[in-house]
């Protein structure tokens, strides 16, 4: 049997990172999830749908400023030389009618699976 994804891949990464939706697998020291429901609004009440895939768009043009790059409000390089694993994992496979236990229950799920790849603290 296949198994399914809990994320939906995006088009591009945030900041133009690579994507990476096997949680289970997950190699990371950062790793960004796009949330596109959000309490307290309902379907067709706001387009916060089209939210984590905008801001991947405008965001990509700051992937230059995380390596090499002056950073005004560090005052210096972000990463200051380190060498960091960013990835993103997707957005959130969500069911829109009920947004709630999206919001809550598979989130939660999905942040409890990326704590148990043993990436984060």
């Amino acid at each position: 049997m296949r198994r399914v994804s809990r994320t939906v891949p995006p088009a591009c990464g945030f900041i133009d990172a690579p994507i990476a939706t096997d949680l289970a697998q997950l190699e990371a020291d950062i790793a960004f999830l796009g949330v596109p429901w959000g309490i307290p609004y309902r379907m067709g009440q706001t387009s916060s749908a089209e939210t984590p895939g905008y801001l991947r768009q405008v965001f990509s043009r700051f992937r230059r400023s995380l390596v090499g790059g002056y950073n005004f409000d560090f005052g210096g390089e972000l990463l200051a030389g380190r060498t960091v694993r960013v990835v993103d994992c997707g957005d959130v496979r969500s069911d829109p009618p009920d947004i709630p236990a999206t919001v809550g229950r598979l989130i939660l799920s999905l942040i409890h699976a990326m704590v148990e790849a043993r990436q984060f603290d």
